[in-house]
């Protein structure tokens, strides 16, 4: 199924940058396919997305899992959309084995955002 994404990076300052830019053939491009709260609400809450890591050659899919569950979740606040002239936006065919209807509606909803 062919999905249009909004591309983000890290920020610099981030956990995880240093290791996204360490990785051969890894770029700093994430695509967000879904959200996830982290944490007990008396202690305390992360917001996050669950996005995937972009390679030099598309993305990576695990045989068995759908996109969300092949995630990383990251903190909201540790990731900026890509930009340059506008937003930067990213089309991909998905094989459906990795999708359902739930996810598809996720993906839809958050590039509206």
């Amino acid at each position: 199924m062919l999905l249009e994404f909004k591309v983000y990076q890290l920020k610099e300052d981030s956990r995880m940058y240093s290791q996204v830019m360490e990785s051969k053939n890894k770029l700093n491009e994430f695509i967000v396919v879904g959200e996830e709260i982290l944490g007990k609400k008396s202690i305390k809450q992360l917001d996050c997305y669950k996005a995937i890591q972009q390679e030099e050659n598309g993305i990576k899919l695990l045989g068995g899992l759908k996109i969300d569950e092949a995630a990383y979740t990251i903190e909201k606040k540790d990731l900026i959309l890509k930009s340059g002239f506008g937003v930067e936006t990213s089309e991909m065919e998905i094989p459906r084995e990795y999708l359902t209807m739930r996810i598809i509606e996720n993906i839809q909803r958050l590039n509206t955002i």
